[in-house]
């Protein structure tokens, strides 16, 4: 289940796993890596960010300094193989990258 509330010039997440690990990507351009939390609450991936992007709007030759505000919110509800305290993020260049390990669990085939 997935929880989201951006403004409408962002993308959802885009997911992918493999046998060790979940990972997420998101998009965020604009927005600064210090102004980007990521944590885990009750199972939950929390990812909170906010912008404040100043534009410049030419209008009969004088110049309007107008700002883009916003804020940016997501959860993710994590699956019980997940190893939470192992979670790691990382933002460059507009992209935010969550890696989830799973849990792994060894069968021995008798």
């Amino acid at each position: 289940m997935c929880r989201v509330h951006f403004p409408t010039n962002r993308r959802a997440w885009a997911t992918s796993q493999d046998e060790n690990a979940l990972s997420f990507r998101m998009d965020m351009p604009g927005i600064a890596k210090e102004d980007v939390k990521v944590y885990v609450d009750d199972n939950r991936l929390v990812v909170r960010g906010k912008y404040n992007q100043p534009k410049e709007i030419a209008e009969d030759e004088s110049h309007i300094l107008a700002e883009n505000v916003g804020t940016y919110s997501a959860e993710l509800f994590l699956p019980d193989n997940v190893q939470s305290d192992k979670i790691k993020s990382q933002m460059k260049d507009g992209m935010l990258v969550v890696t989830a390990p799973k849990q792994v669990t060894n069968v021995v085939v008798e």
